[in-house]
């Protein structure tokens, strides 16, 4: 449906008021790696993907000079209360999933030995309870864009970045560890159809519940 020139103009005010706003958008998309030694997992922090509140925030323009300084790891954005580790360090790198467009991806460490909020919350990555990160910023440029009839947020600061439970980008998580479940699963369910010997209903559930450990046990470990 074509838009009309109210409704442009509607959508051009509406992303002039999100410009020095603080704004959270959540990824979803399971750690990249995990190093149970060190305790530190890698997370795709933010993608080019439009979120589930049709905003796309370019990679290309990140600022990080103010998170460098100040790199807390919160839970739930709460910055009020003690951080649960920390960021190493963050970097942006080529997106799979998005040709020519960059990702930022950041490495955070547990503060599991003086924190018990954080083992918690560390065991939680590690056993895939919990796969998603927010990042907290203030876009200094917002626009409009008619043919995606999307909110394209430029020059982003960042501020925070939280391990969450449920955001609004769909590809924030520990990287890699999702896409290799649903590729194995999708494979060895594939076979289960095809193999004759497994011809009942309860069988079949036994094989996925196997099917689901095996990929499970396919997440990173450095």
């Amino acid at each position: 449906m074509k838009l009309t020139q109210k409704q442009i103009d509607e959508r051009k005010q509406k992303a002039l008021s999100v410009v020095n706003t603080k704004v959270l958008i959540d990824v979803s998309q399971r750690a990249i790696s995990l190093n149970e030694e060190k305790k530190t997992a890698v997370f795709v922090m933010s993608t080019s993907d439009p979120d589930r509140h049709t905003d796309i925030v370019d990679q290309e323009t990140w600022i990080l000079d103010y998170f460098v300084t100040n790199p807390s790891f919160y839970f739930q954005h709460e910055s009020y209360d003690f951080p649960i580790g920390k960021w190493l360090k963050v970097w942006l790198e080529n997106d799979p999933n998005n040709a020519g467009k960059k990702m930022l991806v950041g490495e955070a460490e547990f503060a599991t030995e003086i924190y018990d909020k954080a083992q918690l919350a560390w065991d939680m990555v590690k056993g895939g309870y919990m796969n998603m990160c927010s990042v907290g910023f203030i876009p200094h440029r917002v626009e409009y864009d008619e043919t995606k009839d999307c909110f394209v947020l430029y020059d982003c600061e960042l501020l925070e970045c939280s391990l969450v439970g449920t955001g609004s980008n769909r590809r924030a998580l520990v990287r890699d560890a999702v896409s290799a479940i649903i590729e194995v699963k999708d494979a060895l369910v594939a076979e289960v159809k095809l193999n004759p010997t497994v011809h009942n209903a309860a069988q079949k559930a036994k094989a996925a519940h196997i099917l689901n450990k095996v990929a499970r046990s396919l997440v990173k470990t450095e």
